[in-house]
């Protein structure tokens, strides 16, 4: 069974088509506060869902069979099915998908197939990721259109060299990051912050080109103009905008990549500096965490509303190195309880 909450306005928790306030019986907005089970069209019924990713106003769940189900959208083509603009609220099918084995949805949609394939759909800023010769327009009769699932190409490190099998990828807003199964890196979309990892501010919508790591890369996330890789060393290396301390290295930039349209850059990636080896990472639009193999957890970057688990909700002081999340015992929680109740006795 597969539950979802938050958000309902574009259909994308899979509960069928929601009248407003429907869940809670009020009127003023679409939104399910609590875990709901998903209404899934009978040939999904028999299906175990493996993976669910969530994106911008859509969702893509995976099964174990390999197949493809999304539902949602924001009127982009990320939902991967013939009969766009349509918008199913429940979970449908991608017809033209088997065999996969991850999915990933951002504002454009990622799947890995079993045999190191990886395919593409949805709008960017400038059309559908990395599909097509390099030199055919998008709408090229050779190109799928960008509704529909396509393969994704790379720019290769030899002319004629075979493309890289695919292990692993992960789609954000405004660009990607794939894993291969020698350990390479590739990057393409938006590069305004470096976000890419090549050394320079160029966009690469046409291909996927490898950014330069010595350690194999296990690992790989996206954020709001930012990105990190987890290398098997259980290092972590993160690059592109770094307002807001998300980066984790710190007030260290070098002065070639502040600019005033960019703010502090780092255009290649650069290991975050002392951390013990990691297990996995996590991006969120702003800041990071990371899981120790010990199991600590470690997090970095803006603190506006609280996301860095260290008691407070306050960007005054810069979070620009990881710092350990703070876990209340079931002490502290019983006497913020008391304190809570005097509180409440005083005043009244």
């Amino acid at each position: 069974e597969v539950l979802s909450w938050g958000d309902a306005s574009d259909g994308q928790l899979g509960h069928g088509r929601v009248e407003f306030g429907q869940y809670l019986g009020r009127d003023d907005y679409e939104t399910a506060e609590v875990p709901m089970a998903i209404h899934f069209r009978a040939e999904l019924a028999r299906e175990l869902i493996v993976q669910v990713s969530c994106g911008h106003g859509y969702s893509l769940m995976l099964s174990r069979s390999g197949r493809v189900y999304s539902c949602g959208s924001r009127g982009n083509g990320e939902l991967g099915h013939a009969d766009w603009p349509k918008q199913p609220h429940v979970p449908k099918r991608v017809a033209r998908l088997g065999g996969i084995v991850q999915v990933s949805a951002g504002s454009h949609s990622l799947a890995v197939s079993r045999d190191g394939k990886l395919y593409s759909w949805g709008w960017m800023a400038n059309g559908p990721p990395c599909r097509g010769p390099m030199d055919a327009p998008l709408n090229a009769p050779s190109v799928p259109p960008p509704h529909v699932p396509g393969e994704v190409a790379f720019l290769l490190d030899a002319p004629g060299a075979p493309p890289p099998r695919v292990t692993k990828a992960c789609a954000g807003v405004d660009h990607g990051l794939i894993i291969t199964d020698d350990g390479g890196l590739f990057s393409y979309g938006r590069g305004d912050y470096g976000e890419l990892g090549h050394g320079d501010r160029h966009s690469s919508y046409r291909r996927a080109r490898r950014v330069a790591l010595a350690h194999r890369v296990a690992d790989a996330k996206v954020g709001q103009f930012f990105s990190a890789a987890l290398t098997d060393t259980g290092d972590v290396y993160t690059w592109g905008q770094g307002f807001f301390g998300k980066l984790g290295h710190g007030d260290e930039y070098p002065d070639e990549d502040v600019d005033e349209a960019g703010g502090e850059c780092c255009l290649l990636p650069q290991r975050v500096q002392g951390l013990p080896p990691v297990a996995e990472i996590a991006l969120g639009s702003c800041h990071a965490l990371a899981r120790l193999r010990d199991g600590e957890l470690l997090a970095w970057g803006c603190n506006d509303a609280g996301q860095l688990g260290q008691g407070h909700a306050c960007n005054e002081e810069r979070h620009g190195h990881p710092e350990r999340v703070r876990f209340r015992s079931a002490g502290e929680d019983d006497e913020e309880d008391e304190e809570d109740e005097e509180g409440g006795a005083a005043a009244g």
